[in-house]
């Protein structure tokens, strides 16, 4: 099982990740150089293109940001939820008319689900 610990955003920074999507390589270049900042970034656009502007980029940024955080209980879900062979177990269980291992996996399930529940739109 995946560690916890090691449970981080894993396409680089989310301000990269804004300026990927806003400046594909159809468009342009862009180099960044130093932190995280659009003061740091240099543009090389294509003929008819324009750089995105520093509002552009720290709005998908935010957005970005604020879909990561969206999507916690996800993430926290797939430490917390029960074993698949422990499934594949109630399920053959179940098949051959015990379910009561298949209830407790459910059970597991549920709890899971109310420990990390979806977020409310």
């Amino acid at each position: 099982m995946a560690n916890r610990d090691n449970m981080h955003y894993t396409h680089g920074s989310f301000f990269v990740t804004a300026l990927k999507e806003l400046c594909p390589i159809t468009k342009g270049e862009w180099a960044l150089i130093g932190d995280d900042d659009y003061d740091n970034v240099t543009f090389t656009m294509n003929d008819g293109e324009t750089a995105p502007t520093k509002e552009q980029l720290d709005t998908r940024t935010q957005e970005l940001k604020d879909l990561w955080e969206y999507n916690r209980y996800q993430r926290e879900r797939k430490y917390d939820y029960p074993d698949l062979g422990e499934f594949a177990d109630a399920y053959y269980w179940a098949q051959k008319g015990d379910t009561t291992k298949m209830d407790e996996y459910v059970a597991k399930c549920d709890a899971v689900k109310t420990a990390w529940p979806k977020p409310s739109e």
